[in-house]
């Protein structure tokens, strides 16, 4: 629901837009990751997307928003990864901002009501 929030906001694309506009939205995620693995993690952490704890915890996501737009770019990180040629290559998701939101929104709602039965 957090998630849902976020994008919810009148400033979800001040928020979300590229750190660094000059790169794709791969790049910004190497980018970023690299940052962090430098030790500058807090830039990584703004835009960090889908860290969802063991439902997620494969995967390195960042969240960008510009023009209506949500791209987000992932990439699979455990050494055990069940496609092991994946590991490394930066994927990138883009939909518009407001179908994500109602996929975020169906996927929270499902778990809420599901663990109430």
């Amino acid at each position: 629901m957090r998630a849902v929030d976020q994008l919810l906001d009148d400033d979800v694309e001040e928020r979300f837009r590229r750190p660094h506009p000059e790169l794709s939205p791969a790049d910004n995620h190497r980018r970023l990751r690299a940052d962090a693995k430098a030790g500058d993690n807090g830039t990584y952490l703004r835009y960090r997307f889908m860290d969802w704890g063991p439902t997620s915890d494969n995967v390195s996501a960042h969240l960008f928003v510009g023009g209506g737009v949500a791209s987000i770019p992932f990439a699979f990180w455990r050494p055990e990864h069940h496609d092991p040629p994946e590991l490394g290559q930066v994927f990138v998701a883009e939909l518009p901002v407001r179908e994500l939101t109602r996929v975020l929104h169906h996927a929270a709602w499902d778990l809420a009501v599901g663990g109430l039965t």
